[in-house]
């Protein structure tokens, strides 16, 4: 990863990869070991005003699935269908809603379907496989991910079955977290605690749209219409990335809505999507020293491992180094 980041600095810049490389260095020795070399790289690349960040449309596995994702391609057996729901909006109108229940080797997710959008479970038999491609994400009403189709989406039913056997997610594990330094932070899927500091956040395009009354993802091509209330007035939802490092390893973490205002000394704020205002706040939060707690994922944009947050406390240092001189002198 660490030259990924040395040849985008490169492409991007007028230096040589050498001359990267000789600054990831002095970044490194500027920070007496306190940043890996990744976390180095970072820096460099954040100095030079280069976004490390890729932006490839692949097929991701249903475990890397999480709610904000557009233009999200996937490959999987529909699990179960369930029937159509019938129900009146507060126009009078007739509307109606059906879930279909996705599923690979790494997990299941659900996909809701509004109104016109139920002729698609009519094509297909649990058991198939179907390939999506251009759909997107939101966040349920549990906090889960859940696939979205607009009008640039397409599904085909394909023959190949290579998804194998589909794994079942667990309810629990999540009260479960363990203790570890980033470069210990390898698997996916699992519950991790981490500590480090906060050394880069992307606040270029931190918001998503949702329908201010269900929460769906809204695009902006189609007016800011949702499928089951119609045309409003969009709500902004934050869905911040953020690189913490401890000196060992950079890791990056995914921070939604009140976990990211919680980052970035935010709580009370109101952004409604300006970006400016985010950047303000995300310069002030660099540095801080965090302790992070959520699930493991692959990112399959960048292939590393990443954490989606579901805790976040911020650490004070002194008080820090206090505990653990009151630990060492009680042994």
């Amino acid at each position: 990863m660490v030259e990924e980041i040395i040849e985008k600095i490169a492409e991007e810049t007028e230096l040589d990869k050498e001359e990267v490389k000789e600054k990831v260095d002095e970044k490194s020795e500027e920070f007496s070991g306190l940043v890996s070399e990744e976390g180095a790289a970072h820096l460099v690349a954040r100095e030079h005003g280069v976004t490390v960040d890729k932006d490839v449309n692949k097929e991701l596995k249903v475990e890397n699935i999480v709610p904000g994702m557009n233009r999200l391609n996937i490959k999987a057996k529909v699990a179960d269908i369930s029937e159509i729901n019938t129900f009146e909006r507060d126009e009078g109108e007739e509307g109606q809603v059906q879930n279909m229940v996705l599923g690979d080797d790494t997990g299941t997710v659900r996909m809701t379907l509004w109104d016109e959008q139920t002729k698609v479970a009519k094509k297909v038999d649990e058991g198939d496989v179907i390939q999506i491609s251009n759909a997107y994400s939101k966040e349920d009403n549990q906090g889960r991910a859940e696939i979205r189709i607009g009008d640039d989406t397409q599904i085909k039913r394909v023959e190949e079955d290579d998804i194998g056997e589909i794994k079942q997610k667990s309810s629990g594990g999540s009260g479960n977290y363990k203790e570890a330094k980033i470069d210990e932070v390898i698997d996916t899927n699992a519950y991790y605690s981490v500590t480090g500091e906060v050394i880069d956040i992307y606040g270029e395009n931190p918001f998503y749209q949702v329908c201010p009354d269900c929460g769906e993802t809204l695009k902006k091509d189609n007016d800011y219409k949702c499928g089951e209330h119609g045309e409003v007035e969009p709500e902004y939802r934050i869905a911040l990335t953020a690189v913490i490092d401890d000196g060992l390893g950079s890791l990056r973490c995914v921070f939604f809505q009140d976990r990211a205002k919680k980052l970035l000394d935010a709580e009370g704020v109101e952004f409604k999507g300006n970006s400016r205002k985010l950047q303000d706040h995300a310069e002030k939060a660099l540095g801080k020293r965090v302790r992070v707690k959520g699930r493991t994922q692959e990112n399959d944009y960048i292939g590393n491992v990443e954490l989606i947050v579901n805790e976040m406390r911020k650490l004070d240092l002194d008080n820090e180094i206090e505990s653990k001189l009151g630990e060492l002198q009680n042994v």
